[in-house]
């Protein structure tokens, strides 16, 4: 099951058909019309499920998307699986629509508080979580946003893996993505700019901002792209002050973004090892290609002789 944001839906339908050929056997269904999914997060949140699915329940303790499979109520299945999609424990809820209104139900009187749409997007913002059409656009790529714990170099082949990888090996991220503390309100799109230090100083584009959260009474913030490096050389950016749309901004971290690029190698593993690794791997392709045509001609040229054997034999007679 592929679970993607809702505005992403069609888009990544279409996708997905582009590259799938008749040979693969493969289909694609949009199930989001048979299934009601929820997150459930917290401290205790495993205390919960405990409660819920008793003995049943097996994911306490484990890595993150690990998932198992439930019954709940009358039979209707459940999905259950590691993770909240932002970094605060808990875990991912998939159940088939029938029985989902019996479930949230059930959540509910154990103690778990609702969470609207609107809180949501408070925890994503002040989590650092990229949204489509906010900080996951054709302008930013997964290592600026602070996805690298979703990205592998060495798993397959993907579109967009050789240019992720270039930006790995080169240290090359230009931008990325930070959390800021605002003075007051913001607009998504605002332009994030130096703090002057003379009269007649210019201001220095340094980035934007893309999404924005009323706290109340925790005040503001906000979720931008800041450039990192200036000169080829990479700038300190947390704890800087910045003006955001002409207004007082702090950037300041945030704990869903992962800072460290990811590694094209193995723990152990040097670039030296990997290229003789890709070398040896090319030269035995090499060889079994080589090995599957002469078996073709081998064959070929049995069943030419099979063929002549049988011309002279019908000659004879």
């Amino acid at each position: 099951m592929l679970i993607t944001s809702p505005s992403m839906k069609q888009s990544l339908l279409q996708r997905l058909d582009k590259y799938i050929f008749p040979a693969d056997q493969v289909t694609v269904t949009d199930v989001s019309d048979k299934c009601n999914m929820f997150t459930l997060m917290g401290p205790q949140a495993d205390d919960v499920l405990k409660e819920l699915a008793g003995d049943a329940f097996g994911l306490e303790g484990e890595a993150y998307c690990r998932h198992q499979l439930l019954k709940f109520g009358s039979g209707a299945p459940v999905i259950l699986a590691v993770g909240t999609g932002l970094a605060i424990p808990g875990f991912t809820i998939i159940v088939d629509e029938k029985g989902a209104a019996d479930l949230y139900a059930a959540v509910i009187n154990k103690g778990c508080v609702p969470m609207g749409e609107a809180d949501w997007e408070r925890a994503r913002i002040t989590q650092g979580r990229p949204a489509p059409g906010a900080e996951l656009t054709e302008i930013y790529n997964p290592l600026e946003a602070g996805l690298s714990h979703a990205v592998s170099l060495s798993k397959g082949c993907y579109i967009g893996q050789e240019a992720l990888a270039k930006v790995t090996n080169t240290n090359g991220l230009k931008q990325q993505l930070w959390g800021l503390q605002l003075s007051g309100r913001a607009v998504p799109g605002a332009t994030i700019t130096s703090v002057p230090t003379a009269a007649d100083e210019k201001l220095e584009v340094l980035g934007k901002l893309t999404s924005y959260a009323n706290l109340e009474k925790s005040g503001h913030f906000g979720l931008g792209y800041l450039r990192c490096r200036k000169g080829g050389v990479q700038v300190l950016l947390k704890g800087i002050n910045v003006l955001v749309d002409g207004q007082p901004a702090k950037v300041v971290d945030v704990p869903y973004v992962t800072r460290q690029l990811p590694t094209t190698t193995a723990p152990g593993e040097s670039l030296q090892d990997r290229a003789a690794a890709a070398k040896q791997a090319k030269a035995a392709e090499k060889a079994a290609a080589e090995a599957a045509k002469a078996e073709r001609l081998k064959a070929m040229q049995a069943r030419l002789a099979a063929f002549q054997a049988q011309q002279n034999q019908q000659k004879q007679q």
